[in-house]
């Protein structure tokens, strides 16, 4: 059957419009938005304990916070954790000390991001690890 070109425009319209909705209702992704590590630290509790886990990493700084450790926000998307593999978020310096760290043990850089602090040049970078699937999760920082 032959649609005309407004027709096909209009279905057009109509899929993309269901489309966000259809995955929002399945529950697949979900995002923090732009938060303080500290609440994304929070909300990665929550999303865990939802059987959640991250898969996507943003960082920008923060000019509102005067300590510096604290100065970064992130957007973290989070996606169904199906192979219950254990998963680290980190910042900063952190970053170099993990990936040292956990590399070797089989653990995966799955998303990482950065951003320059203006007034020092200083790079602060910021990624998920993710660990081989039925290795239990590493808490705390690591110890060499």
């Amino acid at each position: 059957m032959h649609k005309s070109p407004a027709m096909r425009a209009l279905l057009m319209i109509a899929a993309t419009a269901l489309l966000p909705a259809a995955g929002m209702a399945a529950g697949q992704e979900q995002s923090t938005g732009w938060v303080s590590s500290g609440d994304a630290l929070k909300m990665s509790h929550a999303l865990s304990a939802r059987g959640m886990m991250p898969v996507h990493i943003e960082c920008k700084g923060d000019s509102r916070s005067s300590f510096i450790r604290d100065s970064i926000m992130l957007n973290i998307t989070f996606a169904p954790d199906t192979d219950h593999r254990p998963w680290k978020w980190r910042w900063g310096t952190n970053m170099g000390h993990y990936a040292h760290y956990l590399m070797p043990k089989g653990w995966k850089l799955v998303s990482q991001s950065g951003f320059t602090r203006p007034k020092t040049g200083l790079f602060v970078p910021c990624g998920i690890f993710v660990g081989p699937p039925g290795t239990s999760a590493l808490y705390g920082p690591p110890t060499h």
